[in-house]
């Protein structure tokens, strides 16, 4: 009995080296085929070696349905898409890398483990690597226009939270976070700027409280009927 087992677990594991010998091999070959025919740059070798992992972790998951594999195969996508923004945007994103990767490992962890404690720290931490991606490019200095910014980032962040759960608690959040973002922002601009900005942000807090109270009525007459 003890030597059938063995038996099996031999075979299982020399199909499993073979599979991913095999795959590995593959990746590598094709890999070596784009780079003698300039068609993958040299400057782009690191970023196809953490999609290459990514891709054999991705097929270990969709064999073994493992989920660290798929929390690997997150990374190595993740590590890849920001090594590529590095190098296309010219800029150094290890901070941003540290915000984002984690953030979108998380949104990942959410398929398996369907907690709101972890999709609202994904996400949070998703937009926040995002933020921090593009505010060097898109020219976000100053603290209060960056702080402003950030805040948005993380409105952004609890709309998401709220589509896939359906609730709808991120709204008080969101509008907190809104207002007092879109006031930093604007306390930056000029002062014609700046009071438009805020007379069409005033006029967006009545209708928005005006479309809250009138739902709010509806549902208390439907109830009631």
């Amino acid at each position: 009995m003890i030597v059938i087992i063995g038996r099996v677990v031999y075979v299982n594991n020399k199909q499993g080296f073979l599979f991913y010998t095999g795959i590995s091999c593959i990746l590598l070959g094709v890999g070596f085929l784009l780079y003698m025919h300039n068609i993958l740059p040299n400057i782009f070798l690191v970023e196809y070696i953490n999609i290459l992992i990514g891709i054999i972790l991705f097929i270990t998951y969709l064999k073994n349905k493992n989920m660290f594999a798929l929390m690997g195969a997150t990374f190595f996508f993740a590590n890849a898409v920001m090594l590529f923004a590095d190098k296309l945007l010219g800029i150094s994103n290890l901070g941003a890398r540290m915000v984002f990767i984690p953030g979108v490992i998380l949104l990942v962890a959410y398929i398996f483990k369907k907690h709101s404690v972890i999709l609202t720290v994904g996400s949070i931490l998703t937009f926040w690597g995002i933020f921090l991606i593009i505010k060097e490019p898109a020219g976000i200095y100053g603290f209060r226009f960056s702080v402003g910014a950030l805040m948005l980032f993380t409105v952004l962040a609890f709309i998401l939270i709220g589509i896939i759960e359906r609730q709808s608690w991120p709204i008080l959040p969101s509008l907190i976070l809104g207002t007092v973002g879109t006031y930093l922002i604007i306390d930056e601009l000029q002062i014609a700027a700046r009071e438009m900005v805020l007379q069409i942000g005033c006029a967006l807090l009545i209708i928005i409280g005006v479309v809250f109270v009138i739902r709010s009525l509806f549902k208390k007459h439907l109830e009631e009927e």
